[in-house]
């Protein structure tokens, strides 16, 4: 969407249609290169754009910076895969900002040259983006980078090279950028899990790793990545024992926190005490009836021990089978109705999360509901469509 409305709007301006700023006004050499720039003929339109430049009348006026500058926006596009692709988008640049010092903040020019500077750094953050789904990291880095060059202080660029350069395994990048993102005063729980685990494993700080995932996890409580990351933590330093003793001691001493009993919960059900996990869970909901992680995740206990009792199933010989067959399928028939009863639940206090969306999904399928198993698919395929923005986390 961010990248149509620019479109419209470069077409707009290039067609001369600008209230109180018609092309007539403009010196001929400008009105022959937009002319030109009508036409597709791009080498052309240069070529005129650069004479306008050398113009003296027509270079003190803003809106000819402007034109340029959508002119080689256009050949940076053109020619997005060449190595003049960088010269371009440097020309580009210098025309928008050459245009935003001729012009006062409230002309058009001014404003479309600010809308199209945005509109660059939204193509080269999609092209990011799509090469990162790819998993061409490297390729995915250096669009980000040209983000922060269009954008220096662009949270979102900083963010997503971290991310990139962390699938990549390039950790110091990653932990750079991590670090630039939060001095911006950002917050974003993916980063200090990312943060830790670079801590851990790349820079061998476990203890400077915990720190950093309790001080996250006091501002995100529920945020069952960070949990996770913990736990593995925990049990890298075989202190499960003393976290699980922690939790115990904030129940005693505040019954009606439900933090403690979900994250004690979560401790559980990673330690693979499903029993357990839910009693807290089934704590936490009653404590906080508005939270979905207690919900969601009661649903999740019950989804993984049904996947466990159907695949025990899986290598069992026949006559073992047929004495305790029956009696399996159903104990997994049983979890798979609770799983379905929270998740439906938990979808109506969150109805567009993709996560709890793939999960009943499956639970629809294997329970042979075939047109609620369609509606959740054309859901999910509705809301994948929508969807423009990296994600750091399922």
């Amino acid at each position: 969407m961010l990248l149509h409305r620019y479109r419209t709007v470069l077409c707009l301006a290039l067609g001369g249609v600008l209230v109180g700023a018609p092309l007539r006004a403009q010196p001929r050499i400008v009105k022959q290169a937009v002319a030109a720039f009508d036409k597709a003929e791009w080498a052309q339109a240069q070529e005129l754009i650069d004479q306008a430049t050398q113009d003296e009348k027509a270079k003190a006026q803003g809106s000819t910076w402007y034109y340029r500058g959508a002119i080689y926006e256009q050949l940076i596009r053109d020619n997005i895969a060449s190595d003049t692709a960088s010269h371009y988008l440097e020309e580009a640049l210098q025309a928008y900002h050459q245009a935003l010092a001729l012009t006062p903040q409230s002309s058009q020019y001014h404003s479309f040259a600010q809308i199209n500077i945005n509109g660059l750094w939204a193509y080269y953050l999609d092209r990011g983006r799509r090469y990162y789904k790819a998993e061409a990291f490297d390729k995915a880095i250096e669009h980000f980078e040209v983000c922060k060059q269009i954008k220096p202080n662009d949270p979102y660029a900083l963010l997503y090279t971290a991310i990139a350069a962390h699938q990549d395994e390039n950790y110091d990048l990653a932990l750079q950028h991590y670090e630039q993102y939060l001095q911006l005063g950002e917050v974003n729980p993916a980063v200090y899990r990312g943060l830790a685990s670079i801590t851990t494993h790349h820079l061998k700080e476990p203890g400077k790793a915990s720190k950093i995932l309790d001080q996250a996890i006091q501002q995100y409580p529920w945020y069952n990545n960070l949990l996770e990351e913990q736990t593995q933590l925990l049990l890298r330093l075989n202190q499960l024992e003393a976290r699980e003793k922690h939790l115990q001691e904030q129940i005693a001493t505040g019954p009606s926190d439900p933090v403690p009993h979900y994250q004690l919960g979560y401790l559980y059900e990673q330690w693979d005490k499903p029993q357990e996990a839910l009693v807290h869970y089934q704590q936490a909901a009653e404590l906080a009836p508005h939270q979905l992680e207690p919900v969601c995740q009661q649903g999740i206990v019950h989804y993984n021990q049904a996947a466990q009792v159907i695949n025990s199933t899986a290598d069992m010989p026949d006559e073992a089978f047929q004495q305790v067959g029956e009696e399996l399928i159903e104990k997994a028939n049983q979890h798979l109705q609770q799983a379905l009863s929270y998740l439906e639940q938990a979808r109506k206090m969150k109805r567009r999360d993709p996560f709890i969306l793939r999960r009943l999904h499956t639970l629809y399928t294997r329970l042979n509901m075939p047109a609620k198993a369609e509606k959740i698919a054309r859901a999910m395929k509705w809301i994948k469509g929508g969807n423009l923005l990296l994600e750091a986390d399922d």
